[in-house]
């Protein structure tokens, strides 16, 4: 377990490990989750704030009392099904428990605590933290609508099985995505129903945009499957008017063919010398002249 303890050091407020006894009350906690099943029968009881973890389920949060408990999982936006951070929280009037893997939620808080100026209370704190998580989502939003756009742009060439296969990664993606911000906006909402109402306003205004976001990043996906569609619908057509032309070019030459393929004994052009020349002649003729003819008419 690591605690962190408030300190006030060249007029400003900045969280440092605990260095043990002597020290201020912990502001903060970090516990794996052997250490929190020991002892969070020191914090709470009801719900384990862990429990649910279900992968459609991102974020949750209640309150219980004056305690507010929940579980956090950020999404991987390169990487399908995996989680970027996943932790426990329990929020009490005097301090913040974070709960989770050692190594991804102490890692994350170290480079965190830098750059934590509101430290007025543990909701303070939480608060800050959070949107930590969401200050480089903008950016790797931006990046995947930039790699949907280079989709786009590879589309005329594309295999159509590689590209839908690719459009059902990213609309995974984007799923995951909008279900996250749903609800860490729902649990920025149970943040302001036991909290401070204000403090959370910002957050969820925040976390909003980011879900129009995801829903414009949604709607440019099912268009751009709806133009893959509509350009296969098209290069179809093609193939088919160019079966068409083929097949009427051919069909006076079948007629002919049907016609000289009689076995009738007194046929005009069977005893003539010059009868096989002049139904090649009367063939090529015949293509030419229906070949002018659709050209002139922009068949092809």
């Amino acid at each position: 377990m690591d605690c962190y303890v408030k300190v006030e050091e060249e007029g400003r407020r900045r969280l440092r490990r605990s260095e043990g006894k002597g020290e201020p009350s912990p502001f903060l906690l970090l516990m794996d989750r052997e250490e929190w099943k020991q002892k969070r029968g020191d914090y709470l009881k009801g719900e384990e704030p862990l429990g649910g973890r279900g992968p459609s389920r991102c974020c949750k949060a209640q309150w219980t009392g004056d305690c507010l408990t929940g579980v956090l999982r950020v999404p991987e936006m390169e990487k399908a099904g995996a989680f970027r951070l996943e932790m426990g929280f329990c929020l009490l009037p005097d301090r913040l428990v974070l709960i989770g893997e050692e190594g991804d939620v102490k890692g994350w808080v170290e480079g965190r605590l830098p750059g934590l100026h509101q430290l007025q209370s543990p909701e303070h704190l939480l608060r800050e933290l959070l949107e930590g998580l969401m200050g480089e989502d903008l950016l790797r939003l931006s990046r995947l609508e930039e790699k949907l756009e280079e989709l786009e742009g590879a589309m005329e060439k594309a295999d159509p099985n590689t590209f839908l296969r690719a459009l059902a990664r990213y609309r995974r993606k984007l799923s995951r995505l909008g279900a996250y911000y749903t609800q860490l906006t729902a649990a920025a909402e149970q943040f302001q129903e036991g909290g401070e109402e204000e403090l959370w306003e910002k957050f969820i205004a925040h976390a909003q945009r980011l879900q129009d976001h995801v829903g414009l990043l949604r709607e440019d996906l099912l268009q751009l499957r709806e133009l893959f569609q509509a350009l296969q619908d098209a290069r179809q057509n093609r193939v088919m008017g160019l079966l068409t032309v083929v097949t009427t070019l051919f069909l006076p030459l079948t007629l002919l063919t049907g016609w000289y393929g009689m076995n009738f004994a007194r046929m005009p052009e069977l005893q003539w010398r010059y009868g096989y020349l002049a139904l090649i002649v009367v063939a090529g003729a015949l293509v030419i002249l229906e070949v002018l003819f659709f050209k002139k008419k922009k068949f092809f």
